[in-house]
């Protein structure tokens, strides 16, 4: 029986870590409308920019570089910026004169990839009031990303 227990804790543990999102990372998620546009233009042609913009509004400090972009393959639908990307815990790291309050922004593109400069369709989500906490908890996903 206390093997069984064991096994089961093991098992749980396990398949937890592979939902858990990892410290000071952003994850975003994105889909479409029912009645959006954009996803006909989904093929191997097409593809996504996914922009990250963090900035601390308690202190007036950008976090993040305002051009952390990855590109992200036509037939994805999320990515998770990795704590290198975010800049967070090295930020919380910092004296500040007030406690940090993040507002995160994150704006995906819809590219053809013979010309990446220009986008097809545009969405993002915008949210604020994130701790470093939080940021250090692995909580920071935007899932409400969507196409219209």
């Amino acid at each position: 029986m206390k093997k069984i227990i064991i096994l089961i804790a093991v098992l749980l543990l396990g398949v937890g870590s592979v939902f858990a999102q990892g410290a000071w990372e952003v994850r975003a998620d994105w889909f479409f409308d029912q009645d959006s546009e954009c996803d006909d233009l989904l093929s191997n042609q097409y593809g996504f920019l996914v922009k990250l913009y963090i900035y601390d509004d308690a202190n007036s400090n950008e976090v993040t570089d305002p051009n952390t972009v990855e590109a992200v393959d036509w037939n994805v639908n999320t990515f998770t910026f990795p704590g290198s990307k975010t800049k967070v815990q090295a930020y919380c790291n910092e004296y500040h004169d007030y406690t940090p309050s993040f507002s995160v922004d994150v704006t995906v593109y819809i590219v053809l990839l013979s010309n990446i400069t220009t986008p097809i369709c545009t969405t993002y989500e915008y949210t604020s009031s994130w701790t470093c906490t939080e940021f250090g908890n692995g909580d920071v996903l935007l899932e409400e990303i969507i196409f219209y």
